[in-house]
Formats: structure tokens, sequence, C-alpha cells
């Protein structure tokens, strides 16, 4: 096994205290809270704010690697998957709807604008996802490796 540098090994900290307390914070919002519907609406969205941090965790590395897919790491890909695409996906119809409700309202034309940028973003990410930099340019060749890994 290569040696890790030194932010590897505080990343993977942060990210197992992030998770457990994610998690932690989901199951208490989800039990104690059942009566009041906002509070399980965050539980929720929590959720597969959770599930990333796991991924990340044990499985992002693995991309560009010859290593052994499991089932449970196709079985997490798949899962956040459609979640990213159904959630993704529909926050793009959603300021899509509203760029559109905007111009025909006479609204802002900024404001159409922003909202349709925006729903564009998130229609790429749905479709997509997000690669190793932080711009478009690497989504698709990335999103096309992890099928790769993943669908074999």
């Amino acid at each position: 096994m290569a040696q890790r540098e030194r932010w590897e090994i505080i990343e993977r900290w942060v990210f197992v205290t992030l998770g457990i307390a994610m998690a932690c914070a989901s199951l208490w919002l989800l039990v104690e809270h059942r009566s009041q519907p906002g509070r399980i609406a965050g539980a929720i969205l929590l959720i597969p704010c959770t599930f990333w941090v796991f991924w990340q965790l044990f499985h992002e590395d693995k991309l560009g690697s010859q290593a052994h897919v499991g089932g449970a790491e196709r079985a997490m890909y798949r899962g956040w998957l459609w979640v990213r695409r159904v959630v993704l996906g529909a926050v793009s119809l959603v300021l899509a709807a509203g760029a559109i409700a905007t111009a025909l309202l006479d609204g802002p034309l900024a404001a159409s604008a922003v909202l349709a940028v925006f729903a564009v973003v998130a229609g790429w990410v749905a479709a997509y996802g997000g690669g190793r930099v932080q711009s478009f340019g690497d989504d698709v060749a990335v999103h096309r490796e992890r099928a790769r890994r993943y669908d074999r």
C-alpha cells in the first residue's frame, strides 16, 4: 500500500467524523421529531448527503484503478446515480419552470437568466455528475470512466 500524504489522512478523519455526525443527526431527527414535518424533511435531505460522504470515504479513490468492484460498491454507485438524477433533475425542472414563469409574468430579466443558468447547471450535474476539477471540462469523461468501472 502506498504511503498516504498528510492531507489524505486528515481528509479521511474529516469524512469519518462528518459521516458519523450526519448519520446520527439524521437518525435523531427521524426518531425524536416524528411529528414535525420540517424536521423529517431535514432528516430526509441529510440522507443523500451522508451517503455522499461515505461514498467519498470508501470508494472515490478507486476510480481509475483496477481494484475489484464489489457488490456493495456497485450498489452504492447505482443508488447514488439514481438519487442524484431524480433529485437534481427535479431541482432543474423547478428552476426552469421558475425561469419561464418569471419571464412570462414580466419579471426581471436578470432573475429569469439566473434561474435558467441554475437550471442548466443542475440538469448537467444530474446527468453527468461532477468531475475532478471545478469546471465542466472533465465531467463527461469522468462520468464515462465511472460507467465503465461499475457497469461491467
